[in-house]
């Protein structure tokens, strides 16, 4: 019951395509921007096998976007390809983060 219960869940929503079209169904038909969406994202979680709260999921997620924002600074610093910095920021789990905590109001 842990952040890194989150990360697991999001690093297997990026390999499995069913639990994947479950996250984008969410995102779809919240757009990340209800109350419902983190609770729902848990209960998702909860139902792959992986156990953590709405606190714990918040968190991940906030981390995840830290971690975008991190990377976009050092692509800007060091140089790299922008393609190689759009292909990281398109996976699932850093999509579902985004728009779970863009609307949610904490």
């Amino acid at each position: 019951m842990s952040v890194k219960n989150v990360k697991a869940f999001l690093a297997k929503a990026d390999k499995d395509k069913d639990l994947g079209q479950k996250l984008r169904a969410l995102i779809t038909t919240t757009t990340g921007k209800d109350e419902k969406a983190l609770p729902e994202f848990v209960q998702i979680g909860a139902e792959a096998g992986f156990k953590f709260t709405v606190d714990e999921a918040r968190t991940a997620l906030q981390q995840e976007l830290d971690e975008i924002s991190d990377k976009q600074l050092n692509a800007v610093a060091g140089g790299i390809n922008m393609d190689d910095i759009t292909k990281s920021l398109t996976s699932l789990g850093k999509s579902i983060a985004s728009s779970l905590i863009k609307g949610c109001s904490w």
